[in-house]
């Protein structure tokens, strides 16, 4: 894990309100996210959460929409960090098995409080082992993120 307080990590359409399943007002969330997977644009994922209990901070950034559903989530304990990945469809919901190879984070900062904004980039590369609809194929998800620590 790495600390850069000097990048500005831009997320195109920051702010911007957006409906991911037409006339559900329940997806309505705030772009925070430029996550994307294997740089296709279909598989953007664009809001995020962050909570933090007791010395552990988890970010969950997610998209679900009417072809997918997204779950990218990082845990934060002291200066240690894990990356887990999911990626499922509405045909086949059960969650799929990644193995991962290689993961980077770069954050804003290390201090977190709950009301803060948080900012960073993350990557992780991984192999599908199970559950995936593109089957068995390596995976690779990065991108600029923020949140409120909740």
């Amino acid at each position: 894990m790495i600390v850069d307080n000097k990048s500005t990590y831009d997320i195109p359409n920051e702010g911007k309100v957006v409906n991911t399943l037409f006339d559900v007002p329940e997806t309505r969330d705030t772009v925070r996210s430029a996550m994307i997977l294997d740089n296709d644009t279909l598989f953007t994922i664009l809001f995020t959460k962050a909570e933090l209990r007791g010395d552990t901070l988890k970010i969950l950034i997610h998209q679900t929409d009417a072809a997918y559903h997204q779950e990218y989530v990082i845990t934060v304990i002291k200066n240690r960090y894990n990356i887990t990945y999911d990626l499922r469809t509405p045909i086949d919901p059960e969650r799929s098995i990644m193995g991962t190879l290689e993961t980077k984070l770069k954050l804003n900062s290390l201090e977190f409080k709950k009301g803060k904004e948080l900012r960073g980039y993350t990557e992780y590369k991984g192999k599908c082992i199970k559950g995936c609809f593109q089957g068995e194929s390596l995976v690779t998800v990065k991108g600029n993120f923020m949140a409120v620590i909740e």
